[in-house]
């Protein structure tokens, strides 16, 4: 009973957390496409906006394909059916979703170099100067870097101390003695 509860939290929590994520994904669409003649200093960073918002939407329906797949795919392999259009299709979605995640880590990482390195030089106020960026566009894509950034190291630095534990864990259970009990 107490696991399914845990359970429960942690679903509504990470449901929470996905619609979030998706809130994010179409700010970032809309802010690119609404301010993509704003920024004469960089035109790369309305356009890096629009190209992770729409690789973050389409990421989001291969999830979701993926899900439906995966209801798709027999657990059980004694099954009689043959279900192989299904577990070829889920593969070909799980390596479509990987391509798209490394696409847009190197895109982040353009994102970050696009924007911090004008960090010092952009300008709100004259519209007509080389320098200028839309406050909106250039404030949102900046703190969106800013925070993405404490997000992987804090996930990382997670990993990293989950791993220790959960290995600790796995050889408490490899190493008890296994009962063998016999009937008569």
């Amino acid at each position: 009973m107490r696991w399914q509860v845990l359970y429960q939290v942690n679903r509504e929590r990470f449901q929470i957390e996905k619609d979030k994520i998706f809130i994010l994904i179409v700010l970032q669409y809309y802010i690119g496409r609404r301010y993509s003649d704003e920024c004469p200093l960089n035109w790369h960073i309305p356009h890096y906006l629009v190209v992770a918002g729409v690789v973050g939407i389409v990421i989001i329906i291969l999830r979701i394909i993926q899900n439906v797949l995966t209801l798709k795919v027999p657990i059980n392999c004694a099954e009689k059916t043959s279900k192989i259009a299904p577990t070829v299709s889920l593969l070909c979605i799980i390596c479509l979703i990987a391509s798209l995640l490394v696409f847009l880590f190197i895109w982040f990482m353009f994102g970050c170099i696009w924007v911090f390195r004008s960090w010092n030089i952009v300008e709100y106020d004259d519209s007509n100067s080389t320098n200028y960026c839309h406050p909106v566009l250039y404030r949102f894509t900046f703190w969106f870097l800013v925070i993405s950034l404490i997000f992987k190291i804090l996930s990382c630095g997670q990993s990293c101390w989950e791993i220790p534990l959960e290995l600790k864990q796995l050889r408490l259970v490899q190493s008890r003695p296994a009962v063998i009990t016999t009937t008569p």
